[in-house]
């Protein structure tokens, strides 16, 4: 069976590019994503194992917006090129910067106001060896760091801005997506956020949010795979046995998930496994 790979494109700029690749070696057989667009090549982190079926199907959250895009699939070591999508529409961002969180992309994430972006340094990574009765310095270097500065966003009332904190909160990095009409002016970037500082703008509920920040490489994040249903009653299944009863009530999923709110379920890479 040849492998193929198609591509289910969002409607709207909240929703994924649902990625469906077929044909390949059931349980075994390990690929790797691209996204190719305006010219450039942009890997998609993470490498994904068939399923039984020979099948993978993966969603895509963080595509740039505004421009068509094809998906090519690699074998795991990245030389061979297993198949490529057809042309796949450009996403309307609605004329807004979109940031996500890149760990758990479906539920983190807010369109966002720039206002600007200052105290941007990209530092050097030099140190001085002071030789005696030489009077200029010898030097060793690395290559220089990414930015780091501040991402000033406006907010319009005090929903608006939880809805931005909650995007920035995990601890892990976030892409900034920025409508191709724009890039002119502010960079795409990933980044870590650090300290956020809010500043009341009058008495509606308006504020300014300044967004420490950490330019970061994403080649190295892990990638977020959701659990289904199923998986989730297994492992509650699972859990029942640790009380040596083959039916202790409670049972099923509100057994292994007491205490546990759906949002933990939701954000758990396991489906909180036994």
């Amino acid at each position: 069976m040849a492998i193929a790979i198609t591509v289910d494109g969002a409607s709207n700029a909240s929703e994924p590019n649902a990625i469906t690749v077929t044909g390949l070696t059931p349980l075994t057989q390990q690929v790797v994503f691209m996204r190719s667009y305006g010219g450039e090549l942009e890997r998609i982190a993470g490498t994904w194992t068939a399923d039984a079926g020979g099948v993978v199907a993966q969603p895509d959250y963080l595509y740039p917006f505004d421009v068509p895009i094809v998906y090519l699939v690699y074998d795991s070591t990245v030389t061979t090129l297993l198949a490529q999508s057809a042309v796949v529409a450009a996403v309307d961002s609605d004329g807004m910067p979109w940031i996500r969180d890149v760990i758990f992309p479906s539920l983190r994430y807010s369109s966002v106001r720039i206002v600007d972006v200052t105290g941007r340094t990209r530092a050097g990574r030099i140190n001085p060896y002071y030789a005696v009765a030489q009077p200029m310095a010898i030097t060793t270097g690395d290559v220089r760091s990414g930015s780091t500065g501040s991402l000033q966003l406006y907010c319009v009332s005090h929903e608006d801005r939880d809805t931005v904190l909650f995007a920035l909160s995990t601890g892990n990095p976030c892409l900034l997506r920025i409508p191709a009409a724009c890039q002119v002016v502010i960079d795409e970037m990933a980044f870590a956020p650090v300290d956020i500082a809010e500043t009341r703008m009058g008495t509606g509920g308006a504020c300014l949010l300044t967004v420490d920040f950490l330019e970061v490489e994403l080649s190295e994040v892990g990638a977020f795979q959701g659990i289904t249903y199923a998986q989730q009653t297994d492992n509650a299944a699972a859990a029942n046995i640790k009380y040596g009863s083959v039916t202790p009530p409670p049972s099923g999923l509100s057994l292994a998930f007491a205490g546990k709110t759906y949002r933990d379920l939701a954000l758990s890479p396991t489906g909180i496994a036994p």
